[in-house]
């Protein structure tokens, strides 16, 4: 996931619309989950791809503020470590 997005996805959870959007991502995993009890064959892998995608989703939404912070801090840091390599006191 690029920087953007991981920034989009943080102020996302933050707003009352990614409250919205969440909802609907949940809404939509339960009623794959139903229709996964009364799968057969094929329509079992799909069910489960798409429940697996919406969970991994959800997960990138509540995780973002995290993860972006961690990047933006790593990026700090090696930006510290680059400045006193290339201007040792």
């Amino acid at each position: 996931m690029t920087d953007s997005m991981l920034r989009e996805l943080a102020v996302l959870s933050r707003m009352p619309e990614g409250n919205i959007v969440t909802g609907v991502v949940r809404y939509r995993r339960e009623a794959a989950l139903e229709r996964l009890l009364n799968a057969t064959g094929e329509e079992v892998y799909r069910l489960q791809g798409q429940v697996r995608a919406l969970d991994e989703l959800l997960k990138d939404i509540k995780e973002a503020p995290q993860r972006l912070q961690r990047t933006s801090g790593s990026m700090t840091t090696q930006a510290r470590q680059a400045s006193s390599i290339r201007n040792p006191s």
